[in-house]
């Protein structure tokens, strides 16, 4: 039986030095000093399971794209995302056939670099996400296009299981831009993660650029297609910033895997008590028994300076404290 409330992070933390991180000519040893800091401040924390950081990723979708066979970033073009967010993108000038992104190689030296107690996760950005943020000038059907980015992605993913990882993490915040496409993007999900033979963790929220919310009015009910469509063992959602009952998803989808929910704010400058956030919890006790929460996040802490992201891992790993003795 797994442990009661174990803490998480989404996947991403602050970059000390970004635009180092740009750089064509950073090495694997000079992106090493970042990903050491960033798994120390985890543990230093207390958490439970972590990542590397994504410290080698200038951007958790084009660090895929520029990886990955058919994506053009010769000349950029403006994507509309939503009302207050336009980003550069590239184009899809051919067939998307392979992705050889370095993430088992990444992952072995987590694992080897991080304490033993601590259980080291991969994340990656899932391939509805990643179809979304390019100008498809080749599929012109943006799920032909996700179904051949997750073809790509799974066989990137197996070498990270072979490479011993035994947690893999797709990100598909686009989920919530689209609803109207949930009858398909579970379908590429499943894709991604077809055959790896470990626990799945699926990451949906409602974007974190620069901590501002992309889609304000939207809800995780309107992706349930999606959700109930989807393989995986676990799924990590935003929860304590919401206006609305967001366990009440559940009520509509009966669902039987573990839930991370994201309990503590990235997008505040207020550090939250361990108390605070083991209150936070009640609501979620009335329907998961302990072994299937965990504590974690809104979002990633890329964004969010890094004494701010210490306080609130902190927080996260004490109201495990605090839950774990009341129980």
């Amino acid at each position: 039986m797994a442990m009661p409330f174990r803490t998480t992070v989404v996947g991403s933390y602050y970059r000390r030095d970004s635009q180092a991180l740009r750089r064509p000519t950073l090495t694997r040893d000079e992106a090493n000093v970042h990903v050491r800091w960033a798994i120390d401040e985890q543990v230093r924390a207390g958490m439970e399971i972590i990542t590397d950081g994504e410290q080698r990723r200038e951007n958790f979708i084009t660090f895929v794209q520029r990886r990955m066979t058919g994506f053009d970033f010769g000349e950029l073009v403006p994507l509309r995302v939503s009302e207050a967010y336009t980003i550069p993108v590239p184009r899809v000038a051919s067939k998307v056939t392979d992705c050889d992104a370095g993430l088992a190689e990444d992952y072995a030296f987590a694992r080897a670099y991080a304490p033993r107690h601590v259980e080291v996760k991969v994340t990656c950005c899932g391939p509805h996400t990643v179809s979304a943020f390019a100008r498809d000038e080749y599929y012109r059907s943006q799920e032909a296009l996700a179904m051949d980015i997750a073809a790509a992605l799974n066989t990137e993913l197996k070498r990270v299981v072979a490479a011993g990882c035994s947690f893999i993490q797709l990100d598909e915040p686009h989920w919530s831009g689209r609803p109207d496409q949930m009858g398909w993007a579970p379908r590429a999900f499943n894709r991604a993660v077809e055959g790896l033979g470990v626990p799945i963790g699926l990451h949906v929220c409602f974007g974190n650029p620069h901590r501002k919310r992309l889609w304000h009015d939207r809800r995780y009910h309107d992706l349930l297609e999606g959700f109930r469509g989807a393989r995986a063992d676990q799924v990590l959602i935003e929860y304590c910033t919401h206006p609305y009952d967001v366990l009440s998803l559940f009520d509509e989808w009966d669902y039987r895997g573990e839930v991370a929910l994201g309990v503590v704010d990235v997008k505040s400058d207020t550090v939250e008590t361990p108390q605070e956030v083991a209150g936070r919890i009640g609501p979620a006790l009335k329907r998961f028994p302990p072994e299937r929460l965990l504590l974690t996040s809104e979002c990633g802490f890329i964004y969010t300076p890094p004494h701010l992201a210490l306080g609130k891992m902190r927080a996260l790993a004490g109201a495990a404290g605090i839950l774990r003795g009341a129980g």
